[in-house]
């Protein structure tokens, strides 16, 4: 089971990977990496200075591009996506945020929040 932020980032990764494709910007090596950006720039940002290189573009055209090709109505984590220099800033759907994860307490009861031992 995945918590919500985890949620989160697997569908930015995902718009990211279709945005990509959209722009046909040859991906097939890359990692979709994502990084926390400084406080009140998103809850998660995708920055484009490793394709700069591979795509002969300035890092904040390359933004830009994405951003353009990211339709945020067909996704239910992002709320909204915001172009910052060379990165790609997405914010979590707060409401949603909210609800998953009373719904995990509620699920997982006095569990919440603890991790298996790993027995190492």
């Amino acid at each position: 089971m995945l918590y919500p932020l985890e949620y989160f980032k697997k569908e930015v990764k995902q718009v990211v990977k279709n945005a990509l494709s959209k722009v046909n910007y040859d991906t097939s090596r890359l990692n979709v990496q994502l990084e926390k950006p400084p406080e009140n720039m998103g809850d998660s940002s995708f920055p484009c200075f490793i394709l700069a290189a591979t795509v002969k573009k300035n890092p904040r055209d390359i933004a830009q591009k994405i951003t353009e090709h990211i339709d945020i109505t067909k996704t239910s984590w992002i709320d909204y996506v915001q172009t910052v220099g060379g990165y790609v800033n997405f914010f979590i759907n707060t409401e949603k945020l909210a609800q998953e994860t009373l719904n995990i307490i509620l699920q997982k009861k006095e569990k919440y929040g603890w991790l298996e031992k790993k027995h190492k």
